[in-house]
């Protein structure tokens, strides 16, 4: 039997559905994580908390898969969804380089309104599809430059899920429909705003690259299904029982 795996790093949890060739659902693990508040308006979350537990959810669903005689060499393929616009820095590797910056973090209401003097709400919709607020990822971009600018200029600029992918597969890129949260993508000309960028002060390979999934999984090298097979890094998960 051919077995197909959805992993969901929701904001509060991880969770990771088995389920057949015919989309029958064969098993659904779940694994929880914290969400941070060190100041008001702040909203963070520990990157590597998230790869670990979707190593663990996934390490779970294998488990109960076991219980069916099923493992995960039977796994023949795996798809990453995740929360929307939480901003990760990490390094070449997929380390992670600081706290992960949720969605929902509103920290960056005064780089919005600078921004918003540089450039009015037109720009930002012509360029983005959306009005700039204090959730969107170009005000957090422009608050780590005024903050964190060493971490920001060595590290990528990424989201959850090219980073628990890229991690898993080595290759660090986004599907278009991820890409569509951020206030960093033009859907016009589908791909990353390079006047926004240039505003910003962030360069094209600092993001991932977007791509089709079907592409990313066509690519992926085949030390990624070892990696499925045995995680070492990100605590140690090992996904076979």
């Amino acid at each position: 039997m051919s077995v197909f795996l959805g992993i969901d790093v929701g904001t509060t949890s991880t969770k990771c559905l088995a389920a057949d060739e015919r989309g029958r659902p064969l098993a659904l693990t779940q694994r929880g994580y914290t969400l941070q508040h060190p100041k008001g308006g702040w909203a963070e979350q520990d990157p590597d908390e998230l790869w670990e537990s979707a190593c663990a959810a996934v390490r779970d669903c294998v488990t109960e898969l076991s219980q069916q005689r099923l493992s995960a060499k039977d796994v023949r393929g795996v798809s990453v969804s995740a929360q929307g616009d939480t901003l990760i820095l990490y390094d070449e590797e997929g380390e992670s380089l600081r706290p992960a910056i949720s969605w929902m973090d509103t920290r960056a209401g005064r780089e919005c309104e600078e921004l918003l003097a540089l450039r009015p709400q037109q720009f930002w919709y012509d360029q983005t599809g959306q009005l700039l607020t204090p959730l969107s990822s170009a005000c957090k971009v422009r608050w780590l430059r005024k903050n964190d600018p060493d971490v920001l200029k060595r590290g990528r600029v990424g989201f959850v899920s090219d980073y628990i992918g890229g991690r898993l597969t080595q290759i660090f890129a986004t599907d278009i429909s991820s890409a569509s949260w951020t206030s960093l993508y033009n859907p016009f000309s589908r791909y990353w705003s390079l006047e926004v960028l240039d505003l910003l002060g962030i360069r094209e390979d600092q993001l991932p690259a977007i791509a089709t999934d079907a592409y990313i999984g066509a690519q992926a090298p085949p030390s990624g299904a070892g990696r499925f097979r045995a995680i070492s890094r990100g605590g140690g998960c090992y996904l076979e029982p």
